[in-house]
């Protein structure tokens, strides 16, 4: 054995394992309290690393630090740790503290947009590249050079002693805090029962921000930590760590104080009227609030849409979808209208697991992949068979749907975020074999063979064939329609479905699978059914996406690709459970993101939405004529303030042109060079967002007044420039605010899940 290289591995692991734990102490102190898996806990640790480099360059940079490394270190740690909590406050205030009654499925989802805003947010703000700490030339590798030899030869710096040593004191430390202070007992209480606490006077609002206050401090300092021993810094460094620190927090036992409380001591006094009243089926007597009636007009054309079979409108929709490629030549436009379609088959499929089972699966893009890839070897040179489409296709569909029995099969009884979990990783798994597969064997066995293509996939794909008839390679025209053709076959299929026992069963399951199972209902059964068909109808879309595009990367189907979660976004935005709701998220997602790639169109667009939002929303009619004249009388004073005391503040160009775009150049202040000014601009108005929620009445409609000409002004000079961050953004945030303000969705009913 290679002492000297077991003995670095046993070092380097247990520096990194510090990290880990760092982060996952945050994890399990959440979900002990909130039963909340936050997603967004790797990206507070991403922030942290960028604050501690950030403090590495305000005292000089790596190569020329003005303090020493000890006060920098300091000062890293408070700010990181400081920001880290002060982030975590505001995530929990004002996007999980509406969601603590919701059902289980609302705050995880709620979590995946935080997640991705952060990530995109801080691609946006501090770009994609990689930054170092460089800590090897901290005053000349003061950190490195110095430390100690152990017997194996191994040197192990001071940085490695500090990671390690500066973890096991602030588990230390929280330690004694939970144990033995005041807030720390509070703490424990409400992990035990949070009704029971809240009644025993004990502030549960103040303990779960202090919840949140110190794992995300601890996430922040393991950023910081992380920099000091590894170096390297990047937006999307949150998400693995995350997971890695999960699985730790896992094995530890997440959640265990929390986790021995008998399931049936809950409070029955609690006054919260969210929780289930003693004698009351809570299903009949919330009937009003999950049939929200419109009065007035919308009223009457709501109860008339209403009385319109459904089977009309997808035949209305089948119809106008068929004309599309018979009014355009635009390439361009069919392939879009291609890529919605494919949108809505992944969308169908995930409302079965999802919106009629109601199983929260992050690894179903994984079942695209398998079926896209799974055509690729079937159809193309990379193994030199050539099977006719209508024999591959059925092979793939099937194979696809058995390998989603597969993965429910040891999950069947697991419920909520075990699940959720369990299947990320199956998603990660399937990633991480297909982008590594261009040299596998068996267990180990033979010789290793290029299965998947590894990073380079499989090009050259054979196209659609039946027959003797052959689709041209790229004719998005063709797989347009027989994409439609899928979709309606399937579309119908679910409606029936939809009507049938199974359907009604899977609707039980999804609001209570305990009473489900105690009528009978084979629970375990309709939840491998679930998986197996949302499996397969996502394999049959990977087939036709496979063959429309020639070629299959397995980058396409990672979690960081954000594929998963605009496919949530649809479904959640149309509403889970409603096949009508899979077609008007698919349309409006996909339009919204397709039209956000041109600067002009989307200029166009935003401020559509902003005015079309005011008027919707703002009442009395004064107040709207007041916010209208007071934002566009503040633009105009502020653009002639800056151009008198700083010329170059206007000397830049709207996003668009024509009428807007001159307009916009008197009203908007448009720096020559907006980088840094606008990346400051985006933080505050997030911020500026988040407080005027806050507030009430005239404050709040005045308030809105300078917040709506800095929404104009960020969107001018950073969102409308970087079309492709944007539109991820835009993602994280429609899952948030469709959390808060309307989970089901615009098609969606409300859900009651039984405690």
């Amino acid at each position: 054995m290679n002492w000297n290289l077991f003995v670095s591995e046993l070092v380097a692991g247990i520096t990194h394992g510090s990290v880990y734990a760092l982060i996952a102490l945050g994890y399990s102190m959440v979900y002990g309290i909130l039963k909340l898996l936050n997603f967004a806990h790797g990206d507070i640790y991403m922030v942290g690393a960028f604050i501690g480099f950030g403090i590495t360059t305000v005292f000089g940079g790596a190569q020329n630090l003005t303090v020493s490394v000890w006060v920098l270190l300091f000062v890293m740690l408070f700010c990181a740790m400081l920001g880290g909590g002060l982030l975590g406050v505001l995530i929990e205030r004002f996007a999980y503290r509406r969601l603590r009654n919701a059902p289980r499925i609302a705050p995880l989802i709620t979590a995946l947009g935080v997640s991705f805003f952060l990530e995109n947010a801080a691609q946006l703000v501090l770009g994609a590249q990689y930054q170092s700490y460089n800590s090897y030339g901290w005053h000349n590798g003061e950190l490195w050079v110095k430390g100690f030899t152990l017997p194996a030869g191994v040197h192990v710096g001071v940085a490695q002693v500090i990671v390690v040593v500066g973890t096991i004191v602030l588990m230390i430390g929280l330690t004694l805090f939970v144990q033995r202070s005041q807030l720390g007992k509070a703490m424990r209480a409400t992990s035990f029962d949070r009704e029971a606490a809240a009644m025993m006077g004990i502030d549960v609002d103040r303990v779960i921000v202090a919840t949140f206050f110190i794992g995300s401090a601890l996430a922040g300092a393991a950023g910081v930590f992380n920099g000091l021993a590894y170096q390297q810094v990047w937006p999307y460094m949150g998400f693995v760590a995350g997971l890695y620190a999960f699985i730790a927090a896992v094995v530890g036992g997440i959640g265990r104080r929390a986790a021995r409380k008998s399931g049936g001591h809950q409070s029955l006094m609690a006054q919260d009227p969210n929780t289930p009243r003693v004698g009351i089926d809570e299903w009949v007597a919330s009937h009003e609030q999950r049939n929200v009636r419109r009065s007035g007009l919308a009223g009457v054309v709501q109860r008339e849409v209403e009385r319109i079979p459904a089977p009309a409108f997808y035949l209305a929709f089948g119809i106008a979808a068929g004309i599309v490629p018979a009014l355009t030549t635009n390439g361009y436009i069919i392939k879009v209208g291609l890529d919605t379609l494919l949108y809505m088959l992944l969308a169908l499929g995930l409302n079965i697991t999802v919106g009629y089972a109601g199983l929260l699966d992050l690894g179903y893009v994984a079942f695209y992949g398998f079926g896209a890839y799974g055509f690729a070897m079937l159809a193309s040179p990379k193994f030199g068979i050539h099977w006719d489409t209508l024999a591959v296709i059925p092979v793939v569909v099937i194979a696809t749907a058995i390998l989603g029995f597969l993965v429910a099969l040891p999950s069947r009884r697991l419920l909520g975020d075990y699940l959720a979990i369990m299947t990320l990783f199956f998603g990660e798994l399937f990633f991480t074999v297909y982008q590594n597969g261009e040299h596998m064997s068996f267990l180990g066995f033979g010789r290793a063979r290029d299965v998947t293509g590894g990073p380079n996939g499989i090009p050259d794909i054979d196209q659609f064939n039946a027959f003797g008839a052959r689709i041209g390679q790229l004719n998005y025209k063709a797989y347009y329609y027989v994409a439609l053709l899928f979709f309606l076959a399937l579309l119908f299929a679910m409606y029936l479905v939809d009507r049938s026992r199974t359907g009604r069963a899977w609707k039980s399951l999804r609001e209570d699978p305990l009473a489900a199972e105690l009528m009978g209902m084979p629970v375990n059964r309709l939840k491998l059914i679930a998986f197996a068909c949302g499996a397969g109808i996502a394999g049959l879309a990977g087939t036709v996406f496979a063959a429309a595009n020639t070629a299959v990367f397995a980058s396409e189907y990672d979690f960081t690709s954000g594929l998963l979660v605009i496919v949530y976004a649809m479904l959640i935005l149309g509403g889970a459970g409603s096949l009508g709701g899979v077609i008007l998220g698919a349309v409006v997602v996909n339009v919204s993101l397709e039209v956000l790639r041109t600067p002009g169109h989307a200029t166009w667009i935003f401020f559509t939405l902003i005015a079309a939002t005011l008027v919707a929303r703002v009442r009395p009619w004064r107040w709207l004529a007041t916010i209208a004249a007071g934002t566009a009388g503040f633009g105009f004073a502020v653009h002639a303030i800056v151009s008198a005391t700083w010329p170059r503040g206007v000397h830049g160009q709207a996003a668009v042109g024509g009428v807007l775009g001159n307009g916009l150049k008197n009203w908007v202040v448009l720096p020559s060079n907006p980088m840094t000014i606008g990346n400051v601009a985006f933080i505050c108005l997030v911020l500026a967002v988040l407080a005027l929620t806050l507030l009430h009445g005239w404050m709040q409609r005045l308030a809105m007044i300078p917040t709506l000409y800095l929404a104009a002004f960020v969107w001018e000079n950073r969102l409308a420039v970087e079309p492709s961050i944007t539109r991820l953004i835009l993602i994280g945030v429609i899952l948030i605010v469709l959390m808060n303000a309307r989970p089901q969705g615009l098609l969606g009913t409300s859900r009651v899940e039984i405690v």
